[in-house]
């Protein structure tokens, strides 16, 4: 990219201060691509953070606290462990009817048909968990085709396996913060990216090019600013393309 011609791209605003973004950051490295993304617990997914313990540091990240619209200090782990530990069957239906709404509003108009893939996966199960003898999947193994790819790509770019609560309910809601996180990669993927060379790169690839990206972050009384490393390879494909 033509360092004359430098781009700054501007965010919603955050308690009235601008938020902005540029490639001008000179040479850094690290998690710069977060701001652009959803909620602590997702976004921490989406960058690679399987682990609770891991926003004992994150909840500190200016990227991650503006980008869930908050000025100071996210949720600690203990704070997040407990909140996982209160969800029940309503919570669980709550979040399958998000996805089941984003499912048809994804349609233009209604399809003649669908086919509906109930597929299964070993999940197993640690310490003496709830109902833990229902892990698995029983019956003969069959051809799974491109659906099992996209169960094992969710389960390792996203930790749909990271299911070690006590609790069983907490472990199905761990289940479904994950699928959250995969169908925010997937929208990304089938709406942002359609035209590009990452149409069909995995979680794991768009995490690399996409969202583990170095910034310095500057903020005044006025504004936050995302200074971008302006070696970024992939910064005219990233905000022209997309």
């Amino acid at each position: 990219m033509n360092q004359n011609k430098q781009i700054t791209f501007h965010f919603p605003s955050l308690k009235k201060r601008r938020v902005e973004a540029a490639f001008k950051g000179g040479d850094v490295s690290s998690d710069g691509g977060v701001f652009s993304l959803l909620r602590q617990r997702i976004y921490a997914m989406c960058l690679g953070y399987e682990d609770l313990n891991d926003h004992d540091s994150l909840r500190k990240d200016v990227g991650l606290q503006t980008s869930v619209d908050r000025v100071g200090a996210l949720a600690s782990s203990p704070t997040l462990c407990r909140w996982e530990n209160r969800a029940d069957r309503w919570i669980a239906w709550l979040v399958h009817e998000v996805f089941v709404e984003q499912f048809i509003d994804s349609f233009q108009e209604a399809p003649k048909e669908l086919i509906l893939d109930f597929d299964s996966t070993d999940d197993r199960v640690h310490g003496n968990q709830e109902k833990r003898f229902f892990h698995g999947y029983y019956g003969n193994y069959c051809a799974r085709g491109e659906m099992e790819n996209r169960i094992k790509e969710q389960q390792l770019g996203l930790f749909a396996d990271r299911t070690s609560c006590q609790k069983w309910w907490a472990n199905q809601f761990r289940l479904l913060i994950s699928s959250c996180a995969y169908v925010l990669m997937e929208t990304l993927r089938r709406i942002g990216l359609k035209a590009a060379d990452l149409a069909r790169a995995q979680v794991s690839t768009i995490r690399l090019k996409l969202l583990k990206i170095g910034v310095i972050i500057l903020q005044n009384s006025r504004r936050i600013r995302f200074l971008l490393p302006s070696s970024y390879p992939h910064q005219k494909f990233n905000f022209e393309n997309s």
